[in-house]
C-alpha cells in the first residue's frame, strides 16, 4: 500500500478529496480496517477508517521512530491478549 501511496502523492498534492478516495479504495482492496498516513511528530495527515475498531491507540513515540520513508509501518493488535472486546 505504501507504494501504492506514493505513486499517488502527485494526486495528493493536486486534489485531496480524490487522493482520499483512492487511499479509501485500496484502504478495502487490500482488506485493512484502518489507514493513516502519519507525520514523523505524530500528526495523522490522512486516515482512513474501512471498518470501526474500538481501543485501537495511535502509534507510540517507539512505533514512529522505527519508521522508515524506505519500509512501510503496518501495526496490528493482538486480539487474542488485548482487553478490547472483538
Amino acid at each position: 500500500m505504501a507504494a501504492d501511496l506514493n505513486r499517488a502523492k502527485v494526486l495528493f498534492d493536486a486534489d485531496r478529496n480524490l487522493f482520499r478516495e483512492f487511499m479509501n479504495s485500496r484502504t478495502v482492496f487490500l482488506g485493512f480496517p484502518l489507514a493513516m498516513i502519519v507525520d514523523p511528530d505524530g500528526t495523522v495527515v490522512e486516515r482512513i477508517e474501512a471498518k470501526k475498531l474500538d481501543g485501537i491507540p495511535p502509534p507510540s513515540q517507539t512505533d514512529l521512530q522505527e519508521a522508515s520513508n524506505r519500509e512501510a509501518l503496518c501495526l496490528f493488535q493482538d486480539l487474542a491478549t488485548s482487553s478490547a472486546p472483538p
